[in-house]
């Protein structure tokens, strides 16, 4: 039973590390929009996955620096 969960635990990763990356090329491509696949993502990892939390916590530190910082950017 355990051996099942973990397939499905690596399935549902890969699964949303390919959304991620469809999201990032959304982004840059015009073509297919990336919102959709980011947040198709973090559902698929879920709120509890030290990935996707260390992900949000190092783009707000990102942001605050931008915030903070003295030259535009």
């Amino acid at each position: 039973m355990k051996r099942q969960l973990n397939h499905r635990h690596t399935i549902r990763r890969t699964l949303a590390f390919a959304c991620f990356g469809l999201g990032i090329a959304g982004c840059i491509l015009p073509l297919i929009p990336g919102i959709p696949f980011f947040v198709l993502g973090g559902r698929l990892l879920g709120p509890r996955d030290r990935t996707l939390r260390l992900a949000m916590l190092h783009g707000r530190r990102g942001l605050r620096a931008l915030r903070h910082s003295r030259s535009a950017h």
